[in-house]
């Protein structure tokens, strides 16, 4: 029998790396070990927090390095439409593809979560700008208000510069500023995100049992007993 118990804790050994008895072979030290394996488990999910961290930056940063080069290229073509009789016409299509693009990259996700979100990590950040969407039933509700016609309507061609210019610095710009952008546009929160850049402190006691069996470290547990005197008293039971 004890032939089969000794067999049955080196296989243990050999299979986990860890003794089969901690606290039967470390004594007094049984202690120092779970301290220290408890800061090593730490040690390590903060390494895996970290790694997820460190891709998800890689891939924000991705994102906005493209929405830098493809704001670099759009403003090449408002310069070359500036110059042209038909440049309303010429920079149409190039603008819409680059607001599709942009919500496309503000909404990227990475395991499930949105990067641009703030802590809305499971919220779609930005609404695509589409038909029947709220933000852009608000930008043609403010068109129409603004001007008595709508976007598609023949009238638009005699739209001054200086009402234009007006309707997009005053009720244009509205629609990006609070309460209408998180109402129409973003759920995103302005709140970031936080992760731990190292592990909590742990305090265990020298003074701390463990028990030989397990390892584990057994605290003095508060206990009620009844006195001779019929009283309650509170007190530590000490194994």
């Amino acid at each position: 029998m004890k032939s089969r118990a000794a067999l049955s804790e080196a296989t243990k050994e050999a299979t986990t790396g860890r003794l089969a008895d901690v606290g039967l072979d470390l004594g007094a030290l049984a202690g120092r070990d779970v301290t220290l394996r408890a800061g090593l488990n730490d040690v390590d999910k903060l390494v895996d927090t970290n790694a997820l961290v460190g891709g998800r930056l890689d891939t924000a940063q991705q994102r906005v390095g493209e929405l830098i080069d493809t704001a670099e290229a759009f403003q090449k073509d408002l310069l070359a439409a500036r110059n042209s009789a038909n440049g309303g016409n010429i920079i149409a299509q190039p603008a819409s593809s680059n607001l599709d693009s942009l919500m496309a990259t503000l909404n990227v996700t990475m395991d499930g979560q949105y990067l641009f979100g703030g802590i809305n990590t499971g919220v779609q950040p930005m609404t695509d700008y589409t038909a029947g969407s709220t933000n852009k039933t608000a930008i043609d509700a403010a068109f129409l208000a603004n001007f008595g016609f709508a976007q598609n309507s023949p009238s638009v061609s005699g739209i001054s510069a200086a009402s234009m210019q007006n309707f997009l610095d005053t009720t244009f710009k509205a629609e990006f500023d609070d309460p209408a952008w998180g109402a129409n546009w973003s759920t995103a929160s302005d709140q970031a995100c936080a992760a731990a850049s190292r592990p909590p402190k742990r305090s265990i006691p020298r003074s701390a049992p463990i028990n030989r069996r397990s390892g584990s470290l057994q605290w003095p547990t508060p206990c009620w007993a009844i006195s001779e005197r019929r009283t309650l008293t509170r007190r530590r039971c000490r194994r």
